[in-house]
C-alpha cells in the first residue's frame, strides 16, 4: 500500500462488514434517563466508508470541477461527515486544506475572521467544504465557492447520496505529491495571523502511521474515541487515518458529551487529546464538582465515573502537559494518560507506552524509523551527552515536504546546506535521558 486510497480500498476488502465509524444520533444529554440507553448509535462499515469516499470524490470532480492537485478547504468540527469529506478529497486527487473551525464565530466562540480570510487567501482553495451551521458566517468572508458538508439541501452528502455511482475510473494518485495542508504557527509565532501551512504527501502520512503501529498495541476491533481533538490538528488527523489502516472502530464524541459522561458508554480502548484540551477538561470538571462539598474519595468516584473508564489516553502535541494536570488525570479521573510528541511538520514523533513505564513530563521514546539529533542552539554542533538541552532535529518517513508558498521558512525548517542539511529543524528545545525518553523543555 503506497497511498491513503490504497489503505481505504484494502480495509473495505478485508473488513467489508465490520464497523469503521460510529456516531450517536441526537444530543447525548437529551436521553439521560435512569434505566434507558442515552442515545441510539449509527454504525458505518469499512465498505460504506469506501463508498462514501468514492462518491464524495465523484461530486468534487464531476459536479464541482475539482482537478488533481487543486485545493479543497475544510472548515468543520471533528465528525464522521468531516472525516468522510476529507477522504473524498484524497480519492479526488485534491489537496485537503484544513482550517481551524474556531476561527469562525459560533456558539460562545468569538472566532477570528481576519485570520481565516488571510489563511484562505494564502492557500487559495478552489472550493470550501463547510459545516452546515458555519456556512453563512464563512460566506460573508470570502468569494470562494462553498459547499455544505451535510444537510438536506445541496450538500456534499446529499449530492453524493444522489450520485448513481462513483468515479468512472480511479484517479491516479502520486504518493509523493502534496495531499494535505495543515496550519502551523511553527517556531516563529503563536498568532493565528502568522500561520504557515505545512504540506504532507500521502506517502509521508502513511510512513508515519506504519511506524506508529510498530510500537502502539493497535489491533482490529478496538475502539478509538475520536472528536476530542480538532480534525485540523495533525496528530488527530494522522491517528484517524491510522485507525482505518489497523481496523479500529472510531467512535465520534465531543468535549461537551464527554464531560456529561459519554465515556463509560463508549468504553474506548484509547483516545487522543492535545495538552490544551486536557487542561480545559480538568478545569471544567473541577468547576462542575466544586459545589458538591463531598469528601475527596466521593469526588474522585464521581469524576472517574463521568470521564472513564479508559484503557489509554494519548496526549499529543509539541506543548508539554503540565505535571499537575497529568497527576490529576491519573489520580482523580483514574485515567492512564501517555503523553506523546508531534508537530505539524512531523505528526507523530514519540509516545509513552504502558509496558515501558510512565515517565512524568516525558513525551516517551521515538518511533522506530525516526532518526533524531539534538544540537547546541548556538553552534548547531551535535550534543552527545544525556540530559543536556538542545534543538531537536529529525529525519524519517513522516517528514513534511515544505510550507505552502513560504520558500524562506521552508529553507529554515529543511536546510539544504550547512550542519543541519537533510534534517528537519523543529525549533523545539528538548532533552534525552539515558533510557531514550524525550523531554520537551521549550521552543
Amino acid at each position: 500500500m503506497n497511498t491513503l486510497c490504497d489503505v481505504i480500498e484494502e480495509a473495505a476488502s478485508k473488513r467489508s462488514s465490520q464497523v469503521a465509524l460510529r456516531k450517536r444520533r441526537g444530543d447525548f444529554s437529551s436521553g439521560m434517563k435512569k434505566g434507558t440507553e442515552p442515545y441510539s448509535l449509527r454504525d458505518i462499515t469499512f465498505a460504506e466508508v469506501r463508498d462514501f469516499a468514492v462518491r464524495n470524490a465523484f461530486v468534487l470532480r464531476e459536479r464541482k470541477g475539482i482537478q488533481t492537485g487543486e485545493h479543497v478547504g475544510i472548515i468543520a468540527e471533528n465528525t464522521p461527515e468531516t472525516f468522510l469529506a476529507r477522504l473524498g478529497t484524497q480519492f479526488a486527487g485534491a489537496v485537503d486544506v484544513s482550517f481551524d473551525y474556531d476561527l469562525v464565530p459560533h456558539r460562545t466562540n468569538k472566532g477570528n475572521l481576519d485570520a481565516l480570510r488571510k489563511q484562505i487567501r494564502d492557500t487559495q482553495p478552489n472550493l470550501l467544504l463547510v459545516q452546515d451551521h458555519l456556512v453563512e458566517r464563512v460566506r460573508g468572508s470570502t468569494d470562494i465557492p462553498i459547499l455544505p458538508i451535510s444537510g438536506y439541501g445541496a450538500s456534499l452528502a446529499k449530492m453524493a447520496q444522489d450520485a448513481s455511482s462513483g468515479l468512472a475510473a480511479p484517479v491516479q494518485i502520486d504518493p509523493a505529491a502534496p495531499s494535505m495542508m495543515i496550519g502551523s504557527s511553527g517556531t516563529t509565532s503563536d498568532s493565528d495571523l502568522d500561520f504557515k501551512f505545512a504540506l504532507h504527501t500521502q506517502g509521508s502520512l502513511l510512513g508515519n502511521i506504519r511506524d506508529l503501529g510498530q510500537v502502539l498495541p493497535i489491533h482490529a476491533g478496538q475502539i478509538y474515541m475520536s472528536g476530542l481533538a480538532k480534525s485540523s490538528h495533525v496528530f488527530e488527523a494522522s491517528v484517524q487515518i491510522a485507525m482505518l489502516y489497523y481496523g479500529v472502530v472510531q467512535h465520534f464524541t465531543d468535549r461537551g458529551a464527554y464531560l456529561l459522561g459519554e465515556g463509560p458508554f463508549i468504553k474506548p480502548d484509547f483516545g487522543l487529546m492535545v495538552p490544551l484540551m486536557a487542561n480545559k477538561t480538568k478545569n471544567q470538571a473541577e468547576r462542575a464538582i466544586a459545589g458538591i462539598g463531598a469528601p475527596g474519595p466521593i469526588i474522585r468516584r464521581k469524576v472517574a465515573g463521568k470521564l472513564g473508564p479508559n484503557k489509554v489516553f494519548l496526549i499529543g502535541g509539541s506543548a508539554p502537559l503540565e505535571e499537575t494536570t497529568q497527576r490529576w488525570w491519573m489520580d482523580t479521573a483514574k485515567m492512564p494518560i501517555f503523553q506523546g510528541y508531534g508537530l505539524t511538520e512531523y505528526p507523530i514523533v514519540s509516545v509513552n507506552l504502558p509496558e515501558e513505564g510512565y515517565r512524568i513530563k516525558s513525551s516517551g521514546r521515538l518511533l522506530p524509523g525516526i532518526e533524531a539529533m539534538i544540537v547546541d542552539r548556538e553552534s548547531l554542533n551535535p550534543i552527545t551527552e544525556f540530559d543536556k538541552e538542545g534543538i531537536l532535529c529529525l529525519r524519517g518517513p513522516g517528514t513534511f515536504v515544505g510550507y505552502h508558498n513560504r520558500p524562506n521558512q521552508t529553507a529554515e525548517a529543511l536546510p539544504q546546506e550547512g550542519p543541519l542539511r537533510s534534517w528537519l529543524n523543529t525549533g523545539d528545545l528538548v532533552k534525552l535521558d539515558s533510557d531514550g525518553f524525550l523531554y520537551v523543555t521549550g521552543r
